[in-house]
């Protein structure tokens, strides 16, 4: 999850987008991202 406390799945599929700054150079991550395991899992799991 990223600081802004949407998930992947709530950001969609161009959520990536919003979360790395293509600005930067070398292109990095803005803010933290915390991985959601449980997310995860409930998506392999359908």
């Amino acid at each position: 999850m990223h600081s802004s406390g949407r998930s992947a799945a709530e950001r969609g599929g161009m959520g990536w987008v919003d979360v790395v700054d293509h600005d930067a150079t070398p292109t990095r991550v803005n803010g933290e991202c915390v991985r959601g395991e449980e997310e995860q899992a409930r998506h392999l799991r359908r």
